[in-house]
């Protein structure tokens, strides 16, 4: 049985940043696959956000990753792997996490990419 993945990042900020997938759109999570436990769904999409106002000095206040139609409700989980950049912090709460702090754009896109899922349902 597969499960399809789709990440989602809701910006928070005054302007109208763009965020779009270097890698991939969607991630195939299988849950027959042991090495697979843990996916690190953010490495894999690449996430790439961008300011058409000002790239170089764009800061941003936050970002909310989300699971979208999560087929085994609580069992799926979302994660941080590592730590974040500085000034960024994370708060992790089962299928969202929550990123805050004032920082640029470049350090966003590496907390953004340090997310990961993890699904802990027993195989139907």
């Amino acid at each position: 049985v597969s499960l399809q993945l789709i990440m989602e990042v809701q910006i928070l900020n005054n302007n109208a940043p763009q965020m779009r997938f270097a890698g991939k759109t969607t991630v195939t999570y299988n849950e027959t696959d042991e090495s697979s436990s843990v996916l690190a769904v953010g490495s894999l999409m690449q996430p790439v956000i961008s300011d058409a106002d000002n790239n170089d000095v764009f800061f941003m206040n936050g970002a909310i990753v989300y699971l979208v139609n999560a087929v085994d409700k609580v069992n799926e989980k979302l994660g941080i792997a590592g730590s974040l950049p500085t000034g960024i912090q994370g708060t992790v709460t089962g299928q969202n996490i929550i990123l805050s702090g004032s920082a640029s754009v470049l350090s966003y896109q590496q907390a953004l990419r340090t997310v990961t899922y993890q699904n802990n349902a027993t195989e139907p």
